[in-house]
């Protein structure tokens, strides 16, 4: 919850029962330290979070990883295209933009999409 308030601004305590029941969690740590978080289920990846954008790229592997073991065909990412590590990783990897394309609006800015990656459906943040 504190990385999530960190990244997004604030903490989605009534989605946790749910990613916790449906999900793998994951708290990712460096020397002790967390710096980020991830989950995974055959039913989709995400929420993804990072303290600092660069770190996406280890906890994507780990998820891609996780996604490979289990045999799941198909990941999908939500990714906000502000984020560009993650784009940048994805694309590298071979992943490939696919429509429909969401637009979110807000008439107050907020949050670090540029170390987030949400979790469908994407009408949910």
């Amino acid at each position: 919850a504190e990385i999530e308030k960190t990244v997004v601004g604030f903490a989605r305590y009534d989605d946790y029962p749910w990613l916790f029941e449906h999900r793998e969690a994951y708290l990712y740590r460096r020397r002790g330290r967390a710096i980020g978080f991830g989950f995974f289920g055959d039913t989709g990846l995400g929420p993804v979070a990072a303290l600092k954008p660069d770190d996406q790229n280890d906890i994507l592997l780990h998820l891609e990883d996780r996604a490979h073991a289990c045999g799941v065909e198909e990941v999908n990412f939500q990714v906000p295209t502000i984020n560009a590590v993650a784009m940048r990783h994805l694309l590298r990897r071979g992943f490939r933009l696919d429509g429909p394309l969401n637009m979110f609006m807000s008439n107050r800015p907020f949050g670090h999409f540029d170390r987030f990656i949400a979790f469908g459906p994407p009408i949910v943040l």
